[in-house]
């Protein structure tokens, strides 16, 4: 008897959370860190890019320098595919430093893990500030100082070349979802985070 009662109360509380969740829209919020720009004589530089577009400066760094950087939970993680199945060597030539609300830290470059999945090589930077796993402060600057990149049969693709500091920033994404599975959803706002003018 006691044993019905217990499922009776558990069917009843499903009951209830599947209603509100499917009855009830919720907004959720996402911050990530995006490639923003480059530090040139002490300013920053778009690129020509506006401010509203958050996504194309990647693309740019990885045009002129044969590198793509990617921000993830708790490393910074930076590799270099010439396509989906030829991957290139980094050689880092200083430690990176990342300055992240007018405080610098160091990271050994010795440390960096190269992290082989499948065709790609990936170098990660760890560990990283705790400001910046967990967001907390809208701009970044990432120097990772000089590198060289080679192919995997050793040809040249970026001979060592200084990278200039890369500026990060957040961006903030915010969505209506209106069913509990998300699929019915509305995004409401992204863009970058000190833009955001709030509703």
């Amino acid at each position: 008897m006691k044993k019905n009662r217990v499922k009776v109360f558990l069917l009843f509380l499903f009951m209830v959370i599947v209603t509100n969740c499917s009855t009830v829209p919720r907004i959720s919020n996402y911050f990530l860190y995006k490639l923003y720009g480059v530090m040139e004589n002490g300013k920053i530089n778009r690129m020509g890019l506006s401010k509203e577009n958050y996504y194309t400066m990647i693309e740019n760094i990885r045009r002129k320098y044969h590198i793509v950087i990617s921000n993830k939970a708790d490393y910074i993680e930076i590799f270099s595919n010439e396509d989906l199945e030829n991957y290139n060597y980094i050689k880092f030539y200083n430690n990176p430093k990342i300055i992240v609300n007018g405080k610098e830290y160091t990271l050994d470059k010795e440390q960096i893990r190269i992290n082989r999945i499948d065709s790609s090589i990936n170098y990660e930077l760890n560990p990283i500030p705790d400001e910046i796993a967990d967001i907390k402060y809208d701009t970044y600057i990432l120097n990772v100082g000089e590198i060289e990149i080679t192919t995997q049969d050793k040809k040249v693709v970026l001979p060592r070349t200084k990278i200039p500091p890369l500026v990060f920033k957040k961006v903030y994404s915010k969505v209506l979802y209106k069913d509990m599975f998300g699929i019915d959803q509305e995004e409401l706002y992204r863009g970058w985070a000190e833009y955001y003018k709030g509703d």
